[in-house]
């Protein structure tokens, strides 16, 4: 899949390009827990950001993952 246009975000006085042609996410849900990681890599492998998710409860079975 090609990236029609890369997608860069404005972090305060920096951008950062956070989707592009071989980039790639990683992202982590541990079981029962509330959050998540998102790793963004850039085409060479090197982490361009990375965050955490604490969107509080999900629900029983409402993991992003499993539906």
């Amino acid at each position: 899949m090609k990236v029609k246009e890369p997608l860069i975000t404005q972090y305060g006085d920096r951008e950062v390009c956070i989707v592009d042609n071989g980039y790639m996410w990683l992202q982590h849900f541990p079981l029962e827990k509330n959050h998540s990681v998102t790793t963004i890599f850039d085409a060479n492998g090197e982490i361009v950001q990375w965050y955490i998710d604490m969107p509080g409860k999900w629900g029983r079975g409402r993991c992003p993952v499993d539906g």
